[in-house]
């Protein structure tokens, strides 16, 4: 069986494991496997002293046995980590290559378990430890600074085609206008010259709601009623140009001829 699995078992009140020994397994184990193996050193150490605290000897005095194991075991730890941060040998190196930053986060997190089975099962004897581990702490968040690397960005999908829509454009409200052909406007001569500029005051006042709409439109009516009266136009194009009126200005304006 493991070393490391042997913490799993459920000792019973004769198998005894001394704290000590716990203590320098756990080291030793960490000095032939690294920053590593500090998640599973950490994971094993709290379940001793939650799982199989019974099974700790000796039975007299376990606590401060405990914490004396355990206080000799985080100043090693811490010593070891500090070492080779400062020598930075070949040991450093493979540290930095080979540890992922995943694994140095496993660790912290264990840590913090073990940090807590400590509060609970020693109490106020775990004070000493606790100040130890602290360092440890420390040193894997900032290893974990070091050995953290930007996650790659993942590939952009290429954006689908996008559905070309032919809008048609709204074609511009045609303006009112008033076309006549050459040989009507020779007809009228300047009777219709002043009808047309007539119509073109008119509606420009009715586009800004003037008041002044209603006599324009009167004028209108008059002039259209002497084109009749007068025979200057013909009668279908008199009734041509008062369609036209009250097409665009409504009936309500103006009087047919």
């Amino acid at each position: 069986m493991s070393l490391l699995r042997y913490r799993q078992r459920k000792f019973s009140q004769r198998e005894f494991m001394t704290s000590a020994l716990s203590a320098t397994f756990y080291t030793a184990f960490f000095l032939e496997q690294g920053v590593g193996a500090l998640a599973s050193v950490f994971q094993a150490l709290s379940g001793i002293l939650t799982e199989n605290w019974e099974a700790i000897g000796p039975v007299k005095n376990r606590a401060k046995h405990a914490q004396n194991s355990l206080k000799w075991f985080s100043t090693q730890l811490s010593k070891k980590l500090e070492s080779e941060e400062k020598r930075k040998d070949a040991l450093w190196n493979t540290w930095i290559n080979e540890v992922s930053s995943d694994s140095v986060q496993d660790a912290s997190d264990a840590l913090e378990k073990l940090q807590r089975s400590l509060s609970m099962t020693l109490e106020d004897a775990a004070g000493p430890v606790l100040d130890g581990l602290m360092k440890v702490k420390a040193w894997l968040k900032a290893f974990h600074l070091i050995v953290y690397k930007e996650p790659e960005p993942e590939p952009e999908p290429e954006p689908e085609p996008a559905e070309v829509v032919q809008e048609t454009a709204p074609k511009p409200a045609a303006a009112t206008t008033f076309a006549f052909s050459s040989d009507i406007a020779a007809q009228g001569s300047y009777h219709l010259q002043v009808l047309l500029s007539k119509l073109a005051a008119f509606e420009s006042l009715i586009q800004s709601k003037s008041s002044l709409a209603a006599l324009v439109a009167d004028d209108i009516n008059k002039i259209v009623a002497n084109f009749g009266s007068q025979n200057l136009l013909s009668q279908n194009l008199c009734k041509i140009l008062l369609s036209v009126c009250q097409t665009y200005f409504g009936n309500h304006v103006f009087r047919t001829v």
